[in-house]
């Protein structure tokens, strides 16, 4: 009987131990559960804002391309431009000699 009363008692400080070691396994477990949420969400606001930064850049180089298109644009303007001054002149030469020549005659 003394023996049986001491096995029980023996058997119940380990059940009490071991209930204290889960106690503080499940706490664990819990603050391991709160630190992925914070993650988790933290992860998730990082995405929101790679969207975002993606959606600004595309439209940055829309922007950009748009830009080239019109400076190319104005490029061909400006070379027609100096192409019709470069013959303007070359046309009043020739119209010059023209007039010095009759004069000449």
């Amino acid at each position: 009987s003394n023996h049986a009363e001491f096995k029980t008692r023996e058997l119940e400080a380990e059940n009490q131990a071991q209930r204290a070691r889960l106690a503080v396994a499940q706490a664990q477990l819990e603050a391991v559960k709160t630190e992925n949420r914070a993650y988790l969400a933290k992860v998730s606001s990082q995405e929101r804002e790679t969207k975002l930064l993606q959606t600004q850049l595309e439209e940055q180089d829309d922007v950009i391309s748009g830009l080239r298109k019109q400076i190319a644009s104005l490029k061909g303007t400006g070379s027609e431009s100096s192409d019709l001054v470069a013959r303007t002149e070359k046309e009043n030469r020739d119209l010059q000699q023209k007039v010095v020549q009759q004069e000449a005659q």
